[in-house]
């Protein structure tokens, strides 16, 4: 009980701390200040959705980040799993903390590399380095450093292959559009998310 008073103390302080360092943030102008608020839930995705409607590159960015929160959280399941019932006393926050690191060496890899553009070009790359990193978990069970290492080339290739998506989708919109297209990429993202659920079941 005393832990768990200590854990969400420390998420209330995080919290809190989110929130004082937001007030720093700039305040900007509307980007469509006539643009009246509509009260229809379903009324701005549509919108948003005709919107989109013959950006092919738009669309795939989009399709391609619901994608990697689809597998990111399949893979949080299950090394959760993997660490207690295959990896018997290896804690299973020291197998995401080496992920998680991954994934941001791998974005500051990949903001370095694109520069001032949008370099498609390290997405396929991140692909290609999660799907080893991946195949590689299973035949390093009995090793941690091993599968540490397998997951640290797995969330480099995660941040790689993130990195220029996101670019994309908040550069390529109109600054006009830019916070229903982002809302309606939140929206397919979080039904990604929602949709790994059950086939966490299923498995």
């Amino acid at each position: 009980r005393h832990q768990i008073w200590l854990l969400g103390g420390f998420f209330v302080g995080v919290a809190l701390l989110g929130t004082l360092w937001s007030l720093r943030i700039s305040q900007v102008a509307a980007a469509a200040p006539q643009r009246a608020f509509r009260w229809r839930a379903l009324a701005e995705p549509r919108a948003a959705l005709r919107e989109l409607r013959g950006r092919h590159s738009l669309v795939l960015c989009i399709v391609g980040l619901s994608f990697f929160w689809f597998v990111g959280v399949l893979l949080y399941a299950n090394l959760s799993l993997h660490a207690e019932q295959v990896m018997t006393g290896t804690s299973a926050g020291l197998l995401l903390s080496v992920l998680a690191g991954g994934v941001g060496l791998g974005s500051l890899l990949a903001g370095r590399a694109s520069g001032e553009i949008v370099e498609f070009g390290l997405t396929p790359i991140g692909a290609a380095l999660m799907m080893v990193g991946s195949a590689s978990l299973p035949l390093f069970t009995g090793s941690v450093p091993a599968t540490c290492a397998a997951l640290a080339v797995l969330g480099v290739g995660g941040g790689l292959f993130i990195v220029p998506l996101s670019t994309y989708v908040q550069e390529a919109v109109p600054r006009h559009e830019r916070g229903r297209i982002l809302a309606c990429q939140a929206l397919v993202t979080s039904s990604a998310v929602l949709l790994a659920y059950p086939i966490l079941l299923l498995l």
